[in-house]
C-alpha cells in the first residue's frame, strides 16, 4: 500500500519531449540537432529509472486488479498542424485514489481514459492543438 506522499511522488514523475521541426522527414530540434524517437520499451525503462531515483526499488508487472501504478507510455510521429510537424514521446504515472486512476497535469489531477490519450499542446496564448497519441499501459506494483 502506497502512502499519500508516495502516490504524489509517483504522479509527479513524468517524461515529455517534443519537437515541431523536421528536415527531410527527420525530426530535429529547433537548433537543428537530431531528435531521436525511442521505442515504447525504452521510454518505459526511462520512467522506471526515474522512479528508482526517487527511492522506489521494486517494479513488478501485474494484472490490473493488483496494480498500484499505471505507466502510460505514448508517442506520436509526423503529426502536422499549421506548418508545424509534431514528433513527441513520453510517459505518465497514474495512481489510484478513491477507486479511480489519476496523474498530475498543469491544472491539477487528470483522470485516465482507456480509449484514447490526448495532450493539449499550446502554440500561442490563444492557440492550441490537441494531439492524439499512440499509447500502451503497463500495470505495475511499485514499492
Amino acid at each position: 500500500m502506497l502512502t499519500a506522499e508516495q502516490r504524489l511522488q509517483i504522479r509527479n514523475t513524468q517524461i515529455y519531449r517534443y519537437t515541431t521541426v523536421e528536415e527531410d522527414g527527420v525530426p530535429v530540434t529547433n537548433q537543428g540537432i537530431s531528435f531521436s524517437m525511442p521505442d515504447f520499451d525504452k521510454i518505459r525503462d526511462r520512467m522506471i529509472e526515474k522512479l528508482a531515483k526517487k527511492g522506489f526499488s521494486k517494479f513488478e508487472r501485474v494484472k490490473p486488479s493488483k496494480a498500484n501504478c499505471i505507466l502510460r507510455v505514448f508517442k506520436i510521429t509526423h503529426e502536422e498542424y499549421d506548418g508545424l510537424m509534431f514528433n513527441a514521446y513520453g510517459a505518465y504515472c497514474y495512481t489510484k485514489e478513491c477507486g479511480k486512476w489519476f496523474t498530475l497535469g498543469n491544472n491539477g489531477k487528470i483522470g485516465i481514459s482507456y480509449s484514447s490519450f490526448e495532450i493539449r499542446h499550446w502554440i500561442f496564448q490563444d492557440e492550441y492543438v490537441d494531439l492524439n497519441f499512440d499509447f500502451f499501459d503497463c500495470y505495475v506494483k511499485v514499492s
